[in-house]
């Protein structure tokens, strides 16, 4: 851009100092300069018109632009210095401590007794008994009881007998040995029961073949058992085991059955 300015007509005295007039003088004066010290002075005007231009300022044709500048986190490391603790050690007296090699066993009771009633006369009892742990031996006796008048109502006269009974006696013992063992018991049940199924009238008339008490059963049996076994740690010994159970059964109608193991 440019601008023009346009000037009245100005006189203006210029002392002009031509570079070769300058010599010349200079030269004239050290000529001179033994003789006279003289002074030359020159005037000149100069008329005319002025015209001042003012040249174009350079200035930055360029649009300002955002650069986004992204900044990328390190990864921090945190590292330790080693340092050496120094531990004084003061002895002191501690209790032995006890190891439990083995679980601990829980509380054993010797026995109990359990007992009870229901409806159509129907008791039952249960006895128990044992002397406990023992590392010589140990022994127990057991008795259980369950019956009943049957029916099914109070004054059920009409059905046929549903009465039953169930008797279990038991005793039983072991014996330790150094590295083996001895133990036996003997047991006897005895069960009361009737037959069913069987039309009523049947027993009603005078010629009937089934009597009632034929539908009557009562079991009686005893048994008992023995056994031997030894417990040697060594394996190059061998261990053996004996056992022994007889069971023999008879009913009211003379019937017997024996069982050997």
């Amino acid at each position: 851009m440019s601008r023009n300015m346009n000037m009245d007509t100005f006189r203006s005295t210029i002392i002009v100092m031509n570079p070769l007039f300058v010599l010349v003088a200079v030269m004239m004066t050290l000529g001179a300069t033994a003789q006279i010290d003289s002074t030359l002075t020159q005037s000149a005007e100069f008329e005319g018109e002025r015209r001042i231009f003012l040249r174009d300022a350079n200035k930055l044709s360029t649009n300002p632009l955002v650069k986004e500048q992204v900044s990328e986190m390190t990864s921090i490391k945190y590292t330790t210095l080693p340092t050496r603790k120094i531990a004084t050690i003061e002895p002191q007296l501690i209790k032995a401590a006890k190891i439990n090699v083995d679980e601990k066993l829980g509380k054993l009771y010797k026995g109990y007794v359990k007992a009870g009633y229901g409806t159509f006369f129907t008791p039952i009892g249960d006895f128990f008994y044992t002397d406990g742990r023992s590392k010589n031996g140990t022994f127990g006796v057991h008795y259980q009881h369950l019956s009943s008048a049957g029916g099914v109502t109070p004054n059920d006269k009409d059905s046929i007998p549903d009465n039953f009974s169930d008797n279990k006696a038991e005793i039983w013992g072991k014996y330790f040995f150094q590295k083996s063992m001895i133990q036996g018991g003997f047991n006897w049940e005895r069960n009361v029961y009737h037959w069913y199924g069987i039309d009523n009238n049947l027993f009603d008339a005078s010629d009937s073949r089934v009597k009632m008490d034929q539908l009557k059963q009562r079991l009686n049996t005893f048994g008992g058992n023995a056994s031997y076994q030894t417990y040697h740690r060594d394996t190059s010994e061998l261990n053996y085991r004996f056992d022994l159970a007889i069971r023999g059964t008879n009913d009211l109608f003379k019937g017997r059955e024996t069982n050997i193991d």
